[in-house]
């Protein structure tokens, strides 16, 4: 099954090799009966239209219908317009001129055209949403890592020269407290989780864990609404509550 619950973005596999490993460890993403987006007389007329028609005519007769089911999914299940289904069809799967040689071959050995329609549509619309979800991943980690990028210089920059030069360098709390305004989402985040870590560490109780996390939350909460507005013309480092997803 795709569902991006199931990407990692910390391991180094891609996007397409971590979707092809998850799908096989629980309900794989494959072909499925698409007949239900075909009113019962269209697959009669279809089926009708096999019979008649002579062996060219038949290949795009069920070309056709293919793309129609295909188009209809789309439309009904990811909520794009009939355009947009049309153009992650051309592109996933390609044209008419594309397909139409596996539509022959399909014709020539078919014994069921309806039995055969519906095999190769599931077919098709597996292949083209495996590859429409992958390209939607991969604009959601770009999205993910625009919000939350890789980040060193996660304190001020000026303190941070400061301890590189001299190990033994801590801000006074006059400074401290500027770091604190200038730089409130950041130092929020680190010390919420710095001190998230502790408490694991030092509490074996899940329940007093979580009482004391609230504590510790709420001792921070009030030391940052201390904090005075930030000075505008001050670029504060962002890290959009990537260590606790603290709301302050």
């Amino acid at each position: 099954m795709l569902t991006p619950y199931l990407y990692d973005p910390t391991k180094p596999e891609s996007i397409e090799d971590q979707i092809e490993y998850n799908n096989k460890l629980g309900k794989p993403h494959e072909p499925r009966d698409l007949s239900s987006y075909l009113e019962k007389q269209e697959l009669l007329q279809f089926q009708h239209n096999q019979s008649l028609l002579p062996t060219d005519q038949k290949a795009l007769d069920m070309h056709h219908s293919c793309i129609e089911i295909i188009t209809r999914a789309l439309i009904l299940d990811e909520g794009v317009s009939r355009e947009q289904a049309e153009q992650c069809i051309y592109t996933v799967l390609g044209s008419e001129s594309d397909l139409l040689p596996k539509f022959q071959d399909i014709v020539q050995h078919t014994v069921d055209p309806v039995e055969s329609l519906l095999e190769a549509t599931g077919k098709l619309h597996c292949e083209l949403t495996r590859s429409m979800f992958i390209a939607a991943m991969k604009l959601n980690l770009d999205d993910f890592r625009a919000l939350f990028p890789e980040r060193y210089c996660i304190h001020d920059p000026d303190a941070v020269i400061s301890k590189l030069k001299n190990p033994d360098f801590k801000l006074n709390n006059d400074q401290r407290k500027a770091h604190f305004a200038r730089n409130k989402e950041l130092s929020f985040s680190i010390l919420n989780a710095l001190s998230t870590w502790e408490i694991a560490g030092l509490i074996p109780m899940q329940s007093m864990q979580v009482l004391q996390n609230a504590a510790r939350y709420n001792v921070l909460k009030a030391v940052f609404s201390e904090q005075p507005q930030q000075d505008k013309s001050l670029q504060p480092v962002q890290l959009h509550n990537e260590l606790n997803g603290a709301d302050v």
